[in-house]
């Protein structure tokens, strides 16, 4: 029988003869010792198979140690007690146990197990005629054996007669309850006989997600994300604030901005707790506060005031923000009583801090301090006083690490609890520097990205390589966890499906860096898995549309920034060549039409995320146009439409992409800051119709 498509990998598999029938009689049996946790996760798994299996299985609560024939049982098992090879055996004996080729690849298309038997059918062995479907890139594993003890370790035994869960702890018992409902997924009701063990590669594997620089997400949004990457094993998430959040004592600072309230954080917290995600609190305290430093009642603590109107600055002037000063004692104050707000309503015992790009440190307020000392211990200064507020919270600090990679020296000074968060996001970006950190003895987690920001859509082919480094890299040098980021730069245009693609790789990456599975086994499982298209067009379509840009053009752009440009200036024809942009445009053509005939039941699915992938395609296009465009307005001759007909038509596709982006962004935001991105298509309309004469 072919092998199951599973994000991600296991650590071992080995494939048996014979499969397993979910039947009426079939039960989700939880041994002593389960409580409510486990519940939860047979619950899971319950829906699962009604879903995918097209059956109703009760969930029992066992008193006794034996699983009942043809039930599947759910075990917390004292550490070390047990291994796949010793779990109970069968009252019945099962056929002939021989392992499969190690090779075989499943076809994630194939739910004729759901359907190819009658009801009532009896157990019988697959046949396993088909041929496998073969894969320039596949996993290889081997026959399972004793792994070291761990907390979120499982072993998954499906025989013939019954199926056998069993994990150390409740979080690892969750976790093979996800292993399950994949197989599940794939097989309906006919479950390939197996023996699986595994257990991550680093402790902690996160996710943090810009909620500040445009784009505040609902809560139902939230917790849709924490569903899913949970599936997938990520088990931390950070939002990074700089200001959107309702501080009690200081409501100035999040007014207007649609901002996260309490109330919201502390249902998150439940709910990231239920599915085994510990939510971090993440707090910018010392670079990036431009929107806080440019309010009347702080000013005075910007270490260099740039602005003091948010709304009229520039994209790249919020980004590049502003710094609180260390030289004035109001700044520990306000972030005193913004702590005091903001981290009691977290679980979590960490804190992070961010404190990263302080670029105007010890330029202004600070000169004085910084000649005394020198900026780098200037900048250690504060961080100790930070995190001394944050000891009186009882948390664990962290920080961003590029400061103390350009002062080195900080290393041996800095707090001994301080955990450090090594990012680099580009393909080539030196991942291995983390080295330096290890070798101080200093905690780590390595933190590569998304290349979701700043795009009109993720830079797939930069965050496959940037993912893949940093983890190798983490692991080598003993990370604590993988932390994989998704920023929101220049607006936070960036669409929320599409940075799910690198989000989950980052996820399989952090369990299982040792055994990756190529490029277009990842697409397939992650279709698959993330947004139930067994054909795999949607992770197909993300892989083409995120690397088109790169493959044509040979070179990273900000495609959004690009797309947003003023349009005087031609900046896109100056970046998209004559005839990448003709390649681009047909590829663009034809996967658009992919994408609108793709399977109905993918679609109604998830349809918010179909959408989503659907219109940053459109974007894509649209960038590819106006590139067109200022080719005919440089001098180029060889576009195919007359540039009348092609800027009416690019005006009247702005004004549907406009009101596009606006339902989709209400659908999982909140207000926020659309507003500054919906302005963007205004002025493009505005200029497009009279640069036709159609705005006369």
């Amino acid at each position: 029988m072919r092998r199951p498509l599973l994000l991600p990998v296991p650590r071992t598999l080995l494939m048996e003869r014979g499969c397993f029938l979910i039947t009426e009689a079939t039960c989700i049996a939880l041994m002593p010792g389960c409580e409510d946790a486990e519940m939860e996760a047979a619950r899971d798994l319950a829906a699962a198979i009604e879903c995918y299996a097209e059956g109703r299985v009760l969930i029992l609560r066992s008193s006794t140690e034996r699983i009942p024939l043809d039930g599947i049982g759910l075990r917390l098992a004292p550490r070390g007690v047990r291994g796949c090879e010793s779990l109970s055996p069968p009252t019945e004996p099962p056929p002939p146990s021989e392992p499969t080729e190690a090779s075989e690849q499943p076809d994630p298309s194939d739910q004729s197990g759901a359907s190819d038997l009658s009801e009532g059918s009896e157990k019988s062995e697959l046949s396993e005629s088909s041929e496998p479907r073969e894969s320039p890139a596949e996993p290889e594993f081997e026959e399972p054996c004793d792994l070291a003890p761990s907390e979120e370790g499982y072993r998954l035994r499906i025989d013939p007669t019954r199926i056998e869960l069993e994990a150390e702890t409740s979080a690892g018992l969750f976790y093979g309850v996800q292993t399950l409902i994949q197989i599940v997924r794939q097989y309906g009701h006919r479950l390939p006989a197996l023996c699986i063990q595994d257990e991550p590669d680093f402790r902690w594997r996160g996710f943090m997600l810009d909620v500040s620089r445009g784009r505040v997400p609902k809560l139902d949004y939230l917790k849709w994300l924490v569903h899913t990457l949970s599936h997938f094993k990520i088990n931390m998430l950070h939002l990074y604030i700089e200001h959107t959040f309702h501080f009690a004592s200081h409501p100035e600072i999040g007014a207007g901005c649609s901002p996260l309230e309490p109330e919201e954080i502390l249902e998150l917290d439940r709910y990231c707790r239920s599915r085994h995600v510990e939510l971090v609190p993440c707090l910018q305290s010392f670079g990036h506060m431009g929107f806080t430093l440019s309010l009347p009642g702080f000013r005075h603590l910007a270490e260099i005031l740039q602005f003091d109107d948010w709304s009229r600055a520039s994209w790249r002037q919020r980004l590049r923000g502003m710094t609180i000063t260390p030289a004035d004692e109001g700044t520990y104050r306000l972030l005193s009583e913004m702590y005091s707000d903001f981290l009691p309503l977290f679980q979590s015992r960490l804190f992070n801090l961010n404190s990263d790009e302080t670029w105007d440190l010890g330029k202004g307020r600070g000169n004085d301090l910084a000649r005394e000392m020198g900026v780098g211990r200037l900048y250690l200064r504060h961080i100790e006083r930070i995190a001394a507020l944050a000891r009186r919270h009882e948390r664990v600090p962290m920080i961003w690490s590029d400061i103390v990679h350009q002062h080195p020296e900080l290393l041996a000074e800095a707090p001994e609890d301080l955990i450090l968060l090594d990012w680099a996001y580009e393909h080539d970006a030196p991942v291995d520097r983390c080295v330096h950190l290890a070798e101080a003895g200093r905690p780590f987690f390595i933190c590569p990205g998304t290349s979701g920001w700043n795009q009109v859509f993720p830079d797939v082919w930069n965050a496959t390589i940037n993912i893949r480094r940093a983890a190798a890299a983490g692991r080598t040098y003993g990370a604590l966890g993988v932390l994989n980021t998704d920023w929101g730069d220049c607006g936070h245009f960036n669409l929320p499906a599409g940075s799910l693609h690198g989000a989950v790789l980052g996820a399989a990456m952090a369990w299982n860096e040792g055994r990756p599975e190529s490029d277009l086994v990842f697409d397939q499982a992650f279709s698959l898995h993330a947004f139930d298209d067994c054909k795999g067009v949607l992770g197909a379509a993300i892989r083409q549309a995120g690397s088109l840009v790169r493959r044509k053009t040979g070179k990273r752009i900000y495609t959004w920034e690009l797309w947003a440009a003023p349009w005087n200036e031609c900046r896109p024809g100056r970046e998209i060549p004559p005839k990448p942009a003709q390649a681009m445009g047909h590829e663009l053509a034809d996967l658009a039409q992919a994408l609108a005939l793709c399977p109905r039941e993918v679609r109604c699915r998830d349809p918010h995320s179909w959408s989503e992938i659907c219109l940053g395609v459109a974007m894509l296009d649209s960038l590819v146009m106006r590139a067109e465009a200022d080719h005919r307005r440089l001098g180029h001759n060889d576009a195919p439409r007359s540039e009348r007909i092609s800027l009416r038509m690019m005006a009247e596709r702005d004004a549907i992409l406009a009101e596009w982006v606006e339902k989709q962004w209400r659908l999982r935001s909140k207000r926020s800051n659309l507003d500054d991105i919906l302005s963007v298509f205004d002025r493009q309309i505005r200029d497009v119709r009279e640069a036709t004469g159609a705005g006369e």
